[in-house]
């Protein structure tokens, strides 16, 4: 099993949360793609990305 916090977890969770945004007919914007690529990498944390949502950023 991946350690919570590892590439591989943080990508099924990505997996994870895009096949629910695709059940929900959401599609996530260009920036948001840029950024998930990031969190998978371990670039930036969740904390950053809800903190970017809450300032309005990822609208298109």
């Amino acid at each position: 099993m991946a350690a919570l916090d590892s590439p591989d977890a943080r990508r099924e969770l990505v997996i994870d949360t895009m096949a629910s945004w695709a059940l929900e007919d959401m599609e996530p914007t260009p920036e948001m793609v840029q950024d998930i690529a990031l969190y998978v990498e371990g670039k930036i944390s969740t904390a950053e990305i809800i903190e970017k949502v809450k300032r309005g950023g990822y609208r298109d």
